[in-house]
């Protein structure tokens, strides 16, 4: 599921940008009216200074679609001039890019209060990786978003390592448990063996990357997650 206001022109060019053309899709969606989706893709192909128009409008329409939500769930109050400002802008903003995942057979009634941000970002790029291992990819023609060509957007690094080092770090962790003499001191040895693994390390990476997502999505923040080449 891609965003209807984009063309396949626009699509191909968003594939082509995007390290094994793997372009952002929709993988869930709120099932009310607010807008707020995670979605999922790979690393732009953007380099040193490198852009993308299409890139750049799809994601300005996810951004829109849960800016779109959260005029919709929560009215803002026309008697405070500052509001009833942002209020339009919102509305400016929605109406260039409306909701590509809501319709009249899926739209509660009667959604339950949000706390939207006051002021954006409206879209959060989750880039799994960190920042060491993004310039990397960078000096190497790919990279990560440049946050002046995503207005909407904010972007945070997470720490996880590669795949690579996840698989080895399983593999070390499941040598230990499945060898009853890989720790012959007892409980203590094989604490520090575990501990040695790093997998109790990478998975509060990726627990601490889960919530933080989750978070927010609560909020009617959308959220696109990527690491180097789609495999997040």
């Amino acid at each position: 599921c891609v965003p209807r206001g984009c063309s396949d022109e626009e699509l191909f060019a968003v594939a082509n940008f995007r390290s094994g053309h793997r372009l952002p899709v929709l993988c869930w969606a709120t099932p009310s009216s607010r807008g707020t989706s995670l979605w999922r893709g790979s690393q732009p192909k953007a380099g040193v200074s490198g852009t993308c128009s299409a890139d750049e409008r799809l994601l300005e329409a996810v951004a829109a679609a849960a800016v779109a939500g959260m005029a919709a769930s929560s009215p803002v109050p026309t008697t405070n001039p500052t509001s009833s400002s942002k209020a339009s802008s919102i509305s400016r903003l929605s109406s260039n890019f409306p909701s590509p995942f809501t319709s009249s057979s899926n739209t509660n009634p009667n959604p339950a209060p949000v706390t939207p941000p006051s002021s954006g970002p409206y879209l959060h790029i989750a880039d799994l990786r960190s920042r060491t291992s993004a310039m990397a990819n960078r000096a190497a023609g790919a990279g990560y978003e440049n946050q002046s060509n995503y207005p909407s957007s904010r972007l945070d690094f997470y720490n996880i390592p590669n795949i690579h080092v996840m698989r080895d770090s399983h593999k070390s962790l499941s040598g230990l448990l499945l060898n009853p003499t890989a720790h012959p001191t007892g409980d203590v040895g094989f604490s520090k063996q575990v501990e040695d693994s790093q997998w109790l390390s990478h998975l509060r990476l990726v627990l601490k990357s889960s919530w933080e997502v989750a978070q927010h999505l609560l909020r009617s923040v959308a959220v696109f997650v990527h690491c180097s080449h789609g495999w997040d």
